[in-house]
């Protein structure tokens, strides 16, 4: 009987004495805690004056935690609604992180001011390329085998990453961002850009929030803003017309015609510009041809694509094929921005 006993305290003294020197048998952190997310930092985005464009504002976040003490001071910080929402997400055993609006003195829920990010659609668009989280804090809370928050643990705040100021620097310019979205927010479709004339750079951009297409980088049908570009195309190969518009024009079987069918009598190039008279156009298209119509529009951008930020491509639209505009009738469409496949660009 007694051997029994001295081997069995020798087997539980070895076996404890085992599992505490061999490491086999440490519980990682993440099975013997529950953590929660306090904050959460992106890359800075800078506008073209330097100025935060993100990461730029304090919020104040409670942790509230599954006990009577803290329950009872929710009224302090909640609305009833609010407070009927948390005690919902409290019932599963775990504490819960909400923002608050105004601070008020706790002696049990636990307050923290941590830095926040705007979150506007451009930030959206340029987060989706630039997507390095660089700071992170969190809370974790000690839980016992069956997973169940450990009585009077007020958590352990832990920080990851660097609070620093490195990040992104864009051309836009944030008060003019500010200003558009201001203008536009009660906008239901379509999109505000707003470019530098002088360099192209983009100083504002905005797409309806609501709206699946972001309809600020896609393209559109360019339609009579083509008749440019078969302008350029007419002044680069010394091409000067002069036509008497009579409100339509046949090509082959089809007729085409100015809008209302509008006579715009004898038109050269700045008159059928200022008219944005169709027939001229389709006229001066004929007498170009496919080669150097295309030929002008490709040196413009059309037909092309533009890497706007990392993992991030524009397509400036698209453009007949030879094979299509071999076709007088969709060389005479062409000539004033429509066609198959349509004529568009961002």
């Amino acid at each position: 009987m007694l051997s029994a006993v001295v081997f069995l305290f020798v087997f539980a003294f070895g076996r404890i004495g085992y599992i505490i020197f061999s490491g086999n048998y440490t519980v990682s952190s993440g099975h013997n805690s529950y953590g929660l997310t306090l904050s959460e930092m992106k890359e800075t985005v800078y506008d073209c004056n330097m100025r935060k464009m993100n990461n730029n504002k304090n919020r104040l976040i409670a942790v509230v935690r599954p006990n009577e003490k803290c329950l009872a001071e929710l009224k302090l910080l909640f609305s009833q609604p609010e407070i009927d929402e948390i005690m919902q997400e409290l019932s599963k055993g775990y504490p819960v992180v909400k923002e608050i609006k105004n601070y008020a003195s706790c002696d049990y829920i636990q307050i923290f001011e941590e830095t926040a990010s705007s979150s506007t659609t451009l930030l959206k668009l340029v987060q989706k390329s630039y997507n390095e989280t660089v700071y992170e804090k969190k809370i974790n809370f000690s839980v016992d085998a069956k997973g169940r928050i450990l009585d009077g643990d007020t958590g352990t705040v832990i920080e990851n990453g660097e609070n620093n100021k490195k990040g992104i620097a864009l051309t836009v310019n944030s008060k003019i961002q500010s200003a558009v979205e201001e203008s536009a927010k009660n906008m239901k479709s379509g999109a505000v850009v707003v470019m530098d004339v002088n360099n192209a750079d983009v100083l504002a951009l905005y797409t309806d929030p609501d709206d699946y297409l972001n309809r600020s980088l896609m393209p559109y049908s360019v339609g009579s803003v083509f008749k440019l570009v078969v302008a350029a195309a007419a002044s680069e190969n010394n091409v000067s017309l002069s036509y008497e518009c009579t409100g339509s024009i046949t090509v082959g079987d089809t007729d085409f015609s100015c809008q209302k069918e509008k006579a715009h009598g004898r038109q050269g190039v700045k008159e059928a510009l200022a008219n944005s008279c169709n027939c001229y156009f389709v006229n001066l298209a004929l007498n170009l041809g496919k080669d150097k119509i295309l030929q002008t529009a490709q040196k413009l951008g059309f037909g092309s694509s533009v890497n706007i930020m990392p993992n991030y491509t524009v397509s400036n639209g698209n453009l007949p094929s030879q094979q299509a505009l071999s076709s007088k009738g969709q060389l005479a469409l062409l000539g004033f921005g429509q066609g198959e496949p349509y004529l568009n660009s961002a």
